[in-house]
């Protein structure tokens, strides 16, 4: 049984990914964080690993990461508690350099969501859905 997972991504800047992360509220772990690796926990279970290129690519050593300009590698999906969270989270990624992907979703009264595009080249998307409305 999985009790933990660490979602790997490669970045340009280990550093500048902290601040970018830190500043949408992301928690920041420096058990598993250095000058060339920054962690957050997610959840009690779920970790974002940001690794410098060269280090992410220590891992692989038998192919290089793809780097094809403006194409989307990864999309990353959290759902959370509010719409007011999504807000939040969405506007502190644009205002610290993120872009968007696409325009805000709606659908009736129970499902929000917004997108963006981190430093990177990440694609995030942030939802609320209300499970209350689904029937069981």
């Amino acid at each position: 049984m999985i009790n933990q997972y660490f979602l790997n991504v490669a970045v340009k800047d280990a550093q500048k990914s902290k601040i970018f992360f830190e500043a949408i509220g992301f928690k920041f772990e420096p058990m598993f964080s250095n000058e060339i690796a920054s962690s957050f926990k997610l959840t009690d279970t779920l970790y974002l690993m940001c690794l410098n290129t060269e280090f992410f690519e220590s891992f692989t050593p038998k192919t290089k990461l793809n780097t094809v300009p403006h194409r989307l590698s990864q999309l990353n999906s959290l759902m959370l508690q509010s719409k007011d969270d999504v807000d939040y989270i969405y506007a502190k990624a644009i205002e610290n350099g993120a872009t968007e992907l696409r325009p805000k979703e709606e659908t009736e009264d129970w499902m929000y969501g917004k997108s963006f595009i981190d430093l990177d080249g990440y694609g995030w998307e942030l939802g609320w859905i209300d499970y209350s409305k689904f029937k069981q």
